[in-house]
């Protein structure tokens, strides 16, 4: 027997022997095998439209979450902007109204003024009144000292000019 050239009871035994073994693998192996095969490839398949669909949904929520960055960007800004000229308004009201006040106290400081002037200018103009008389009638005392009436009758009329 040689290994190159094999005799032919050795290829048909190793023939009847492969067919014998392919047909017990047929029944029994072939199936199952092919079943898990097709199996795997189903739970693959499934594995990649899980994961493409898990893709698409992680792109359309990257787009939801930055539509809503840019929208929160937007009223952000709007409310600072809006903050911001409501501000202004505030200070510029406020200094309105602190000019308004100034004003107000600047004709009120002046009326004061202007009445403790008057009041001045009255004393003053009764004390000189005052001193007036006085004068008047010490200089007529002594020019009409000897008169008695005379002297009553400027009395009188000093006395009701003091009043």
């Amino acid at each position: 027997m040689n290994l190159i050239t094999p005799e032919f009871g050795l290829i048909f035994w190793q023939t009847v022997i492969l067919l014998v073994v392919l047909c017990i693998l047929k029944k029994y192996a072939w199936h199952p095998i092919l079943n898990a095969l097709e199996e795997r490839q189903k739970n693959i398949q499934n594995n990649l439209d899980a994961a493409n669909k898990a893709k698409s949904d992680v792109a359309a929520i990257e787009t939801i979450c930055k539509n809503m960055r840019l929208k929160a960007e937007k009223e952000s800004n709007l409310i600072i902007k809006n903050t911001l000229e409501r501000k202004k308004e505030i200070l510029k009201k406020a200094n309105e109204e602190a000019i308004a006040i100034k004003k107000n106290m600047l004709l009120q400081a002046q009326e004061a003024i202007t009445q403790e002037k008057k009041k001045s200018f009255n004393q003053n103009k009764q004390a000189i009144i005052l001193l007036s008389i006085q004068i008047a009638e010490k200089i007529l005392i002594k020019k009409l000292g000897h008169d008695h009436e005379s002297l009553l009758h400027v009395k009188k009329i000093l006395e009701s000019h003091k009043n």
